[in-house]
């Protein structure tokens, strides 16, 4: 099977996405041809990217499907589908048990095999998130001025009401909260919370150390974007500017929409948006 460029895009869209030793499955970078120049589209990898969004595919297949140059081509194996995190099934030629798909991980068999660990009660304890905001809900006072975020788990420890804190590094900024409900990436920013794992939901990707990048509630960029996407999740929005190089910020609204911007513009308050922008 030979299939590269739209059609590797729409063969990742399958129910099943079937790859055979001799399968060709390319991917290349979008790009613009003008004047048989061929020049990668930032705007047109922001839409790739937030159609393989809406497949739920993770950022690492999202890099690999828009890294290649498009005067080349990005054949897809079955070691990368592994190591990138895209489920695919194996044919293995010559098979004499009917030829099935193999999943990763095993004969089929061979999974059917594996214990299942019995389900248990979730139990409070301190969940702790490095280069991440818990926005919201801060208690009467705040900030606190310290000089740690052991000092800011503390503080939060020795008072009734406090459930959660983040700790700003750059400023010493201690923010003792009610509760939490999600998680923003920040880069200089930790925070914690003492509750079950399942009350926090993470917003996009939790890229940790691996990029400076901080999104905050309640304001946008000023300036004119590069890519308007329309229908976008906030998640979305954001893993999508992480992953676009020329990206060095992003607004999303409310109703859907996603800018994108080339340059890092100042920002105003809109309690409608929420913004993020590169930190490095």
């Amino acid at each position: 099977m030979y299939c590269a460029s739209s059609c590797g895009l729409a063969w990742l869209a399958g129910h099943k996405r079937l790859l055979s030793p001799t399968s060709k499955i390319g991917f290349h970078a979008a790009f613009n041809n003008e004047n048989g120049r061929q020049d990668v589209s930032s705007a047109g990898n922001a839409l790739v990217g937030s159609y393989l969004q809406q497949l739920n595919l993770n950022p690492n297949i999202i890099v690999y499907v828009t890294a290649t140059r498009p005067s080349s081509m990005q054949w897809l194996t079955a070691d990368d589908a592994e190591r990138i995190g895209l489920d695919v099934e194996v044919l293995r030629l010559g098979d004499a048990a009917a030829g099935a798909p193999v999943p990763f991980g095993g004969a089929a068999e061979e999974q059917a095999n594996l214990s299942v660990p019995e389900s248990t009660v979730p139990q409070r304890s301190w969940l702790y998130f490095d280069y991440t905001d818990l926005p919201g809900y801060d208690l009467p006072g705040m900030p606190l001025k310290l000089e740690t975020a052991a000092q800011c788990q503390s503080a939060c420890q020795a008072t009734d009401r406090c459930s959660a804190f983040t700790f700003n590094q750059i400023h010493r900024a201690c923010f003792l909260k009610g509760m939490a409900a999600e998680a923003l990436q920040f880069s200089g920013a930790v925070s914690g919370y003492y509750d079950q794992a399942s009350d926090i939901s993470r917003v996009g990707h939790d890229f940790g150390a691996s990029v400076a990048f901080r999104t905050s509630r309640n304001v946008e960029i000023v300036g004119k974007p590069f890519a308007r996407i329309k229908n976008f999740s906030l998640a979305a929005c954001q893993d999508q500017c992480v992953l676009t190089p020329s990206c060095q910020g992003f607004t999303f609204y409310r109703n859907g929409m996603c800018l994108m911007f080339e340059a890092r513009n100042p920002t105003k308050a809109n309690l409608t948006s929420v913004a993020g922008v590169r930190a490095d």
